[in-house]
């Protein structure tokens, strides 16, 4: 009986762990961490609200007629500077985000 080969049973590795299953890759670790996110999300809310209020104060200044043309011209200046600094801001953001 030294010949003797059991039925082939489907379940014999899953029940007697004759291969161990494989062990998943490790998960990526984050580019960035949550402290950095909580920070940069802080840090980038601040200056939104800074540049939005210096939009605001900057288009109240070239509406403004009473003022001169050099004053309202520096101010179209300024605005076209902001609204750029806006928008690398919202580049980063999307870019860090991802």
């Amino acid at each position: 009986m030294s010949n003797y080969r059991k039925p082939f049973d489907p379940n014999h590795c899953a029940k007697y762990e004759c291969h161990p299953a494989p062990t998943p890759p490790p998960a990526p670790d984050p580019v960035f961490s949550k402290a950095f996110m909580a920070d940069w999300n802080k840090r980038r809310n601040l200056l939104i609200d800074k540049i939005n209020l210096a939009i605001l104060h900057h288009s109240q200044i070239d509406r403004d007629k009473s003022r001169s043309a050099k004053e309202r011209s520096q101010s179209k200046e300024i605005l076209g500077a902001l609204e750029h600094n806006s928008d690398i801001l919202s580049y980063a953001n999307d870019k860090i985000q991802a």
